[in-house]
């Protein structure tokens, strides 16, 4: 099931699971994964584990989903489970950098992964892989929908902030 919340910051949601696009060259230096590197430092300093590993061939990680789970301040608890979505190769504002088919594969591994885990919801920020990703957001929306819409274990979260 496919939800939308508007006027909500995805940080500030009660999913088990909150998820972000990230390239695979090991940096989070703007947007939601700048923001996700300062509240789950964790969560980053897995993230750039997994990519110096690949460093001799980045895109090897493309379509993968990296699951952690990091301490939550604002929750005082231990399971907000951080998804990173191998969207993108590299960054920057040149082109398009969000490659949709890894990141259809991403979700699809993000899907299986989350089965693992009771009772599980799903926050996804909306517009994942368009800002500085560049993607269009109706496309992104199908990917998603064709992942998650008829799945019955799932709630899936998409989460508007209202500027």
């Amino acid at each position: 099931m496919i939800r939308k919340i508007e006027f909500k910051d995805v940080f500030l949601s009660d999913s088990s699971i909150i998820c972000h696009q990230v390239n695979c060259m090991g940096v989070m230096g703007a947007g939601i994964a700048k923001q996700m590197k300062q509240k789950y430092p964790e969560n980053f300093d897995r993230y750039k584990k997994l990519c110096d590993e690949f460093s001799y061939r980045p895109e090897l990680l493309l379509g993968q989903c990296q699951l952690t789970i990091n301490y939550d301040n604002a929750r005082k608890s231990n399971t907000r489970y951080i998804a990173n979505l191998f969207g993108q190769v590299g960054y920057g504002r040149d082109r398009q950098q969000t490659d949709l088919k890894s990141l259809f594969q991403a979700f699809l591994s993000l899907r299986e992964q989350s089965r693992l885990i009771d009772k599980c919801t799903i926050a996804i920020p909306y517009g994942i892989g368009c800002g500085l990703g560049g993607a269009k957001w109706s496309d992104v929306y199908k990917i998603i929908e064709k992942v998650f819409k008829n799945d019955e274990y799932l709630i899936v979260d998409i989460y508007k902030l209202k500027k």
